[in-house]
C-alpha cells in the first residue's frame, strides 16, 4: 500500500446521494462534492495529502475536524469515500467503497491505510504529534488489531448519520471532488 498514486486525474461517474430533508435542504454536504464545484478547493498531489474518510461516521468527522485544527497549514485535504473522487481512489486501492472499513491516506509519497495511515498523519502533522511514531516499531497486525477492532465499533459507539456531514466554511475549503 505504499506505491506511489497516479490517479488523481481520474473522473469519477456521479453516484445518487440521499435527498438532504430540513435545515439542511440546500445546502451541499461532503458527499455531494464535485470537482467542478466552486467551493471545493485545488488539490496538487504532487504537494497535498489527500485523507479518504467515511463521511457518515462520527468517530471520522471529529478525526477530520481536529487535523483541520493542528494542520494550520492546510497541507492535508479532504474527500469522504462516499463522494464520487472517495469512492474511485478508495476502489482503486483494493477497498471496497460500500463498506469502508479503514481510512485511506495519499500523500506525494505513497498511499497508506489503517494504522499506517494514522501514523502518516501524525507525522504530516508535526510538532509532538510525531510522538505517535514511536508505535511504528510495533508490528502492522497488531497495530492494525486494534485498528480494526475500533472501526468494527465506532458507529455503535460513537453513531454515524444517514447522510455526510455539512461541512463548515474552514472545512469546505480543505474538500476535494
Amino acid at each position: 500500500m505504499n506505491t506511489p498514486i497516479d490517479c488523481f486525474q481520474a473522473k469519477c461517474a456521479p453516484r445518487q446521494v440521499p435527498t438532504l430533508k430540513g435545515r439542511a435542504a440546500g445546502r451541499t454536504s461532503l458527499c455531494d462534492s464535485s470537482e467542478s464545484d466552486p467551493l471545493m478547493s485545488h488539490y496538487d498531489p504532487s504537494r497535498d495529502h489527500l485523507l479518504l474518510f467515511d463521511g457518515v461516521c462520527h468517530l471520522c468527522d471529529a478525526g477530520v475536524r481536529f487535523i483541520v485544527r493542528h494542520d494550520p497549514s492546510g497541507k492535508i485535504k479532504f474527500a469522504p469515500i462516499q463522494s464520487p473522487l472517495g469512492r474511485e481512489l478508495y476502489t482503486r486501492h483494493g477497498l471496497d467503497p460500500e463498506s469502508p472499513n479503514a481510512m485511506l491516506f495519499i500523500t506525494p509519497h505513497g498511499a497508506f491505510q489503517a494504522s499506517d495511515a494514522g501514523l502518516e498523519i501524525a507525522r504530516s502533522l508535526g510538532g509532538l504529534w510525531k510522538l505517535a511514531l514511536i508505535f511504528k516499531p510495533l508490528p502492522r497486525l497488531l497495530r492494525d488489531a486494534a485498528y480494526y477492532f475500533i472501526a468494527r465499533n465506532r458507529y455503535r459507539w460513537f453513531g454515524k448519520d444517514e447522510t455526510c456531514m455539512m461541512p463548515t466554511a474552514e472545512l469546505k475549503e480543505r474538500v476535494v471532488g
